[in-house]
């Protein structure tokens, strides 16, 4: 059995984290295990495995820990590229090789859209672990989104907390990136995020999801979703 990547991106607060429960959920139905190592890795993994980024290796620790030092945008390019590395040299890599579905709760997409618009994208894809993650590719990237208010209503609601009205602008300009609706420059060209990712990886299937609507609807799309993956 061949291997999948998937990857799952989108801006703080889309339903990242609820679509990969629903998709477990769904593959659990349809009578598949999986592995969720989003906060630990264990041995023996199921052939389903969920993940995330940071992630919880070592590496990943040390990326929340510059977070919280609120470490320089650069210091936590190259935390994040050293932790994707390890992830997906030690262990996506060799998984794909066992035939695994993996599902990733964020990749150097997220990178690419927070990051890229303060330090230069040519300056990230040349971090080693990024240009892992390009050359590993995906099988498909699903970016999943919601309108603004939408967004600061659940993280004000995660977080209990108020203070994050203070970002709402960077906030912003990363929704309108995942929307393609602001560009990003990259070898001296202004793309939108679909055009670079396709202009990264070719063979990658792109997939929109609008969290705005019911909860209802993000089932159904997880329901499909896993129906698919384990079709194929």
């Amino acid at each position: 059995m061949e291997g999948k990547y998937i990857i799952i991106e989108g801006p703080d607060g889309a339903g990242k984290d609820s679509l990969i429960d629903g998709l477990a959920k769904s593959f659990t139905l349809l009578g598949k295990s999986y592995s969720d190592f989003r906060k630990e890795f264990r041995k023996s993994p199921n052939d389903i495995i969920l993940i995330s980024e940071p992630s919880a290796l070592e590496t990943g620790q040390r990326v929340r820990e510059l977070i919280k030092q609120k470490a320089s945008t650069e210091e936590l390019a190259r935390a994040f590229s050293d932790d994707r590395k390890n992830l997906i040299k030690n262990y996506i890599q060799p998984w794909l090789e066992m035939g695994k579905i993996i599902i990733s709760g964020r990749s150097f997409i997220s990178s690419l859209v927070y990051q890229g618009h303060l330090i230069n994208i040519d300056y990230l894809l040349n971090l080693e672990g990024n240009k892992v993650a390009v050359e590993n590719g995906a099988d498909e990237i699903i970016i999943i989104t919601s309108p603004l208010e939408q967004l600061i209503k659940r993280i004000n609601i995660r977080n209990n907390s108020k203070e994050f009205f203070e970002k709402k602008d960077f906030l912003k300009n990363v929704l309108n990136i995942y929307k393609n609706e602001k560009e990003l420059m990259y070898k001296n060209k202004n793309l939108t995020l679909q055009e670079l990712i396709k202009t990264l990886m070719p063979k990658t299937e792109i997939i929109y999801f609008d969290n705005s609507g019911p909860l209802e609807d993000l089932k159904k799309f997880s329901e499909e979703t896993a129906e698919i993956l384990l079709s194929n």
